[in-house]
């Protein structure tokens, strides 16, 4: 929803519920992806890989972080939890002698 006029009543279900039911809408749409899709072909190496590339990175991990967060805003730590925990039991076991071998059992069985 890019641009809404106020007084635009549908006639059918099918009108209310277009991705793109303006024209506005779509023209931006086209510009857009045509402008996604013509970047990677006129850019030189410095915007590939210092500008483009990251860009992409961070991006991708802003829209894992508002997946991981919703859209209540409520944090869900049981991800972490899970990675955190053979992390956690692997260093307190590598501290204590004889770690090598154990510690990976160890780490094993309770990931």
């Amino acid at each position: 929803m890019i641009y809404r006029e106020a007084g635009q009543f549908k006639s059918s279900y099918a009108s209310d519920q277009a991705i793109f039911p303006i024209a506005q809408d779509r023209v931006f749409v086209l510009v857009l992806v045509a402008a996604a899709l013509a970047v990677p072909l006129v850019a030189n190496e410095y915007w590939l890989q210092a500008v483009l590339i990251p860009f992409l990175i961070y991006a991708l991990a802003a829209i894992g972080l508002n997946l991981l967060t919703g859209y209540a805003g409520q944090l869900s730590l049981g991800t972490g939890g899970h990675a955190h925990r053979p992390s956690v039991t692997s260093a307190i076991t590598s501290d204590t002698a004889n770690a090598g071998a154990s510690a990976n059992r160890l780490s094993r069985t309770l990931a």
